[in-house]
């Protein structure tokens, strides 16, 4: 009997590439804060007069809305 050869080594893959080198780009200059000026306190509310604010609720009380229902 002719005795066997050993079995080659099994084949190493191949190396990968090389990575390219990482490029580490400077930060931004931090941006400018933009300070707003305080606002204005609001004004203060005006005082309704008597005569707008009364006909409102009559007004809206005499107003009925009939919807009528198709058959």
């Amino acid at each position: 009997m002719v005795p066997l050869r050993p079995a080659p080594p099994p084949a190493r893959p191949p190396a990968p590439p090389p990575r390219p080198p990482v490029v580490v780009r400077p930060a931004a200059p931090p941006k400018p804060v933009e300070v707003k000026p305080p606002a204005p306190p609001p004004p203060p509310p005006k005082p309704a007069a008597a005569e707008e604010r009364a006909p409102m609720p009559t007004a809206l009380a005499k107003r009925k809305v009939v919807v009528k229902r198709k058959k």
